[in-house]
């Protein structure tokens, strides 16, 4: 039987176990749904594919519906950060850089952190540029 449970969750992959000690560590897109730990699985693999079911009773819960069981979901988040990050990095070109700018920066590693990396890179970037540009102006003035 192909019954595993999971062990841990290390953000990019899985880590699953058998009762006989075994362990398949997975990436985490072959998951359509958010594990949870000590849930039991099923894995079916293909080739290099591997395909996975949840074992719990009733409708499985995708990532959409985990998200929205708490009303501020991922998805929730992630959208709040990127506004929060935009609008400091706006604000940041025009005044208060030196508040606005380290803000756009920690959203910019909250997206990295909610597994949105490329606008949690893009953020992070041009906070990093905009810093320096504000260090060396502010250098200049005083």
């Amino acid at each position: 039987m192909n019954t595993y449970k999971v062990v841990r969750d290390k953000g990019t992959t899985i880590v699953l176990g058998k009762p006989d000690g075994s362990i398949l560590e997975i990436t985490r897109e072959y998951f359509d749904f958010l594990p949870e730990l000590g849930e039991e699985v099923e894995v079916y693999t293909d080739n290099d594919k591997y395909y996975i079911n949840r074992l719990k009773g009733g409708t499985p819960k995708t990532i959409s519906d985990e998200n929205s069981k708490d009303g501020l979901g991922l998805d929730t988040q992630v959208q709040m950060f990127r506004i929060i990050g935009s609008i400091s990095l706006l604000l940041g070109n025009f005044f208060l850089g030196i508040v606005f700018v380290p803000l756009a920066l920690v959203m910019g590693i909250l997206l990295i952190n909610k597994h949105d990396k490329t606008f949690g890179y893009f953020l992070v970037g041009l906070g990093a540029v905009e810093l320096v540009f504000l260090i060396a102006a502010l250098s200049m003035i005083y």
